[in-house]
């Protein structure tokens, strides 16, 4: 695995922000629900993410945009996208998503750019 920027500041675990390892172990428990291969279509620099399911876009939001693009491109784009743990999985790194793009709160600690 090639390695991306490491994660921000940022350790609020809330929709969008940094995945709970709970949260991410219980999502590879999940033998009822597995990830969804998806395509990212864009990622904006305000932290909006849109993918391709299936033919049906879906629009996400991370807190950490750069990173999550850094590690899609690693993969061409192609990610797996877990809607029931809210997670998105890009050249082997999480990433909690919130749904809807506007259901989030503000980084509790700024990102450096």
């Amino acid at each position: 695995m090639t390695d991306i920027r490491p994660p921000g500041p940022c350790r609020l675990y809330a929709p969008g922000h940094a995945p709970h390892w709970i949260q991410a172990r219980k999502s590879r428990e999940d033998h009822g629900e597995l990830p969804l291969a998806a395509r990212l279509i864009e990622v904006t620099a305000e932290g909006f993410v849109t993918i391709d399911v299936d033919g049906h876009e879906l629009h996400l939001w991370n807190h950490d945009p750069l990173r999550l693009a850094e590690a899609a491109g690693l993969a061409g784009g192609r990610v797996r996208y877990h809607p029931r743990w809210h997670l998105l999985y890009a050249s082997g790194y999480l990433f909690c998503v919130a749904v809807p793009p506007d259901d989030h709160v503000p980084c509790q600690a700024p990102f450096p750019q």
